[in-house]
């Protein structure tokens, strides 16, 4: 039997992965209109130009999703 603290590790694995695929599906859909806004943004706030990049945030929520799974498989075997 898994324990709840798994269970929940695994539930924010799982939503942390669909999260990021949702935000490359997104820009994939609506990359002109995204690249339009932040040519518009750029100059205003490059910031907000910057953080509308989705596909950059697909790796970050994948590469954390990864980890988090990483160290609770180990986590999960020493106990």
């Amino acid at each position: 039997m898994l324990s709840d603290q798994f269970q929940s590790q695994a539930k924010n694995i799982v939503g942390r992965y669909l999260s990021a695929w949702i935000m490359w599906n997104l820009e994939l859909q609506m990359c002109g209109d995204l690249r339009r806004m932040r040519h518009d943004l750029g100059a205003t706030a490059p910031a907000l130009a910057q953080a509308s990049q989705l596909h950059a945030w697909w790796h970050v929520l994948v590469g954390y999703a990864s980890y988090i799974q990483v160290i609770s498989l180990v986590h999960n075997r020493q106990t």
